[in-house]
């Protein structure tokens, strides 16, 4: 374990920053001495892992919150550091322009990278504490949730300007879309519920009541359902491609992010409450749970070898996770969040 000691000035900035990463209770604080337990990051292989991949031409772009970086990983390799806009958070692939978008909350802006030679070709602005991001295929648009302005954002990729914006819930923070349906799930925070938008109409269809303070959320091919993570319930729900809830999983601390991976069909949860990992199989049971991690924030499907790849918000480095084992850790950039796989 490391101790870490620090003082800090909450400012309103930094107020919006704490409220997307623990609760919307308004904070009232000047100067606060805090002190807190970092647990330390271990794996089951050396550090600096080696792997040999089975997609070439795959990559893993990391973004770092407090660095304002994007850190690109090709193989167990960090290849080039991106310098983007501040409090950035999510990231996503639009494989039709080869470009990610990178979230920036604090500067209202979204990256744009282009992949081919890892550079920010573009930034969109005018947008109100952007968080989470995704491609949807259906329509060939990105997707962003506006955390502060309480809707979701629609872009054209290709000239990057904002098209419509939906109204949401109260705090939309992580997006994903649904193959089964063609509809993008926003993870309400405020509201603990999840909106539905149907991609071809650009309108909500279903708003889903599910746990309290909603937080990450993904899909699984292989039952056509969304797993939303109840970071206060301590529970993920499971919704159907009719956007009802079949079932709520228990068995957790503190989940936040959650990710498919298609090789072995399960979800993968991390929880910042216990520093784990969870596998949630087809039946909806918790299977294995992955130790070793040190605030896991965000969680993404990486090809190289079928791994996961775990941000370590509190360790600033990436832990890879081959079915249920640590192989190898990566150092990115300070307070590593999203993960966006090109």
């Amino acid at each position: 374990m490391r101790k870490v000691f620090l003082s800090v000035d909450i400012s309103a900035q930094a107020v919006n920053k704490l409220q997307k990463m623990n609760s919307l209770s308004l904070i009232s604080v000047s100067v606060v001495l805090l002190l807190f337990v970092v647990p330390m990051l271990t794996t089951s292989a050396a550090t600096s892992a080696t792997f040999s991949p089975s997609k070439a031409t795959a990559e893993a772009y990391v973004v770092n919150d407090e660095s304002d970086t994007v850190s690109v990983i090709k193989g167990s390799t960090v290849v080039t550091t991106i310098s983007i806009g501040s409090d950035a958070e999510q990231a996503a692939y639009d494989p039709t322009t080869h470009q990610i978008f990178v979230t920036n909350g604090g500067s209202g802006t979204v990256s744009v990278i282009d992949t081919s030679n890892n550079s920010v070709v573009n930034t969109i602005s005018g947008l109100s504490y952007p968080t989470g991001v995704v491609y949807a295929p259906s329509n060939h648009k990105i997707y962003i949730a506006e955390f502060t302005g309480n809707d979701v954002a629609v872009v054209n990729p290709k000239n990057d300007q904002i098209v419509t914006t939906i109204d949401v819930g109260s705090a939309p923070q992580y997006l994903v879309y649904s193959t089964a349906n063609k509809e993008v799930y926003v993870s309400n925070v405020g509201s603990d519920t999840v909106s539905a938008i149907k991609t071809s109409t650009n309108t909500v269809v279903a708003t889903i009541t599910v746990g309290t303070n909603p937080r990450g959320i993904t899909f699984s091919s292989a039952s056509n359902d969304v797993y939303v993570t109840n970071y206060d319930s301590a529970t993920v729900s499971v919704i159907n491609k009719a956007n009802a809830v079949v079932t709520t999983i228990s068995g957790f601390t503190d989940p936040w992010d959650a990710a498919y991976n298609p090789s072995n069909k399960d979800v993968y949860v991390v929880d910042r409450g216990t520093n784990d990992v969870y596998l949630v199989n087809s039946t909806n049971s918790i299977v294995a749970t992955i130790t070793g991690m040190s605030t896991p924030f965000g969680v993404a499907y990486y090809p190289y070898h079928h791994e996961m790849l775990v941000t370590n918000w509190g360790y600033s480095a990436v832990s890879v996770i081959k079915g249920t084992t640590v192989v190898g850790s990566i150092d990115v950039g300070s307070d590593p969040w999203g993960i966006g796989v090109s």
